[in-house]
């Protein structure tokens, strides 16, 4: 049926492309036909974590990047396992949030340039958080 394979594409603004897929199911096969076999150079997947996604990424090369809001439900269901550790990552994801909403609207070269400060922040509060356990 037609209406249960819709892709969309847009230009994200930074001079490549969004692609959107929705199926009617979760078969892998679907990964590969709705992206095709020669994904562009620097492609970045992202998704909810289907191991499909994943398979695909290691069989083209592509990098496969989780989705946080899903990651961050992995995490939240670890909590009682793990309170200190989720309490970190969480933290962290939040970070990540507040980057984005501060990126919002600018241009690709200013959001390159505020993630960057954000990622060398994030990387010293690492060093520090792993000395003082």
């Amino acid at each position: 049926m037609a209406g249960d394979q819709r892709t969309h594409v847009t230009d994200d603004g930074g001079g490549g492309d969004l692609v959107f897929l929705y199926r009617s199911s979760r078969a892998a096969r679907h990964v590969r036909e709705g992206l095709g076999d020669d994904p562009a150079e620097g492609a970045v997947l992202i998704s909810d974590g289907y191991s499909a996604c994943a398979r695909y990424a290691a069989h083209t090369g592509i990098v496969h990047a989780q989705c946080w809001a899903h990651t961050r439900r992995t995490f939240e269901r670890a909590k009682d396992i793990e309170p200190e550790a989720v309490a970190e990552a969480l933290t962290r994801i939040g970070a990540l949030y507040a980057c984005e909403q501060a990126i919002r609207g600018e241009t690709p070269q200013a959001s390159i340039v505020l993630g960057q400060q954000v990622s060398l922040e994030g990387r010293r509060s690492v060093t520090g958080y792993r000395s003082s356990r």
